[in-house]
């Protein structure tokens, strides 16, 4: 039933982006706002760190959903509601570290440079502090992979991945050249992270 809903949602999403209808206006926030009730669906206590923290990253998530509607003159602040969520996501996966692997530096190293080489053009302090927010978080979801591999961390990697996979394709769309598909794969990646992150609440 959740999967369903999700599923119909995103789909119905992604459709009203590119018939450039009215609904998509109302269907991006809808979508963010169902992942967001999910864990009181599923009846989630909210008793630990992980939890509280994930649900605030979501509900900033869907700020930043809502400010980025209107791109040109709220971009500002769409990036802080998602620069703000990704710290939260990065306290979450930090409350189930259990301990610091090596690995992570040079693994973090890597992933903060790609970025920062791919779109040095358009670099400004806040892109580079988003970069740098989104790279932590996808560096300690690594971290708790390698301290820890089962299902949940590797199914976290995999919800991080496509957060960063999202946010690569917006940026590539927006900053270097368009793409027909870049849409689809921008909203399905990033709907996919999101449902995750709620799944595990």
């Amino acid at each position: 039933m959740i999967f369903a809903v999700s599923v119909c949602l995103i789909i119905f999403t992604i459709y009203s982006k590119y018939k450039k209808t009215k609904f998509y206006c109302l269907a991006k926030p809808a979508t963010t706002s169902w992942i967001i009730i999910i864990p009181f669906v599923n009846g989630s206590d909210f008793k630990s760190i992980y939890d509280f923290s994930i649900f605030l990253g979501l509900l900033f998530s869907l700020a930043g959903d809502v400010f980025l509607l209107n791109y040109d003159k709220y971009f500002n602040f769409g990036l802080l509601s998602f620069l703000s969520a990704h710290i939260c996501y990065s306290i979450a996966f930090y409350s189930i570290c259990t301990q610091i692997n090596p690995y992570t530096f040079i693994f973090h190293l890597s992933v903060v440079m790609f970025p920062v080489y791919f779109f040095r053009r358009i670099l400004d302090i806040k892109i580079l502090a988003y970069i740098l927010v989104i790279t932590l978080m996808t560096s300690i979801a690594f971290n708790n992979l390698m301290n820890d591999l089962n299902t949940e961390t590797l199914i976290l990697f995999v919800a991080v991945i496509s957060f960063m996979v999202s946010d690569f394709i917006l940026a590539l769309n927006k900053f270097v050249k368009p793409f027909k598909l870049s849409e689809a794969v921008i909203l399905s990646t990033y709907f996919t992270a999101q449902l995750i992150f709620s799944l595990t609440i």
